[in-house]
């Protein structure tokens, strides 16, 4: 079944692959748990630190990025990301290019 939202919680509940689309760009597909597990969410204090990583955006206690899961940065705090988030950080990450 196709089956095409907004909403990112809908998908959390009822997908099993997802293809995240961006003004008809592919973003980034594949199984939900396999997408979740593909990244970290990245937190520093200063931007540089977070060179690698995708969708740098400020944040309240500095910045924050979405990094590799099987190459994540030293000197961060890193954590595992909400699907909401990776998709906001693919999506800011595509606008900044």
């Amino acid at each position: 079944m196709l089956f095409s939202t907004l909403v990112t919680s809908d998908l959390s509940r009822i997908a099993d692959d997802i293809v995240l689309l961006s003004n008809g760009r592919i973003l980034a597909d594949g199984s939900l748990k396999g997408l979740i597990a593909r990244y970290l969410l990245a937190s520093a204090p200063n931007r540089e630190t977070l060179s690698a990583a995708i969708g740098v955006k400020p944040v309240k206690e500095g910045y924050e990025g979405l990094v590799s899961r099987d190459n994540p940065p030293s000197g961060v705090s890193l954590r595992a990301p909400s699907l909401d988030e990776i998709v906001i950080h693919l999506e800011y990450g595509r606008r900044a290019s």
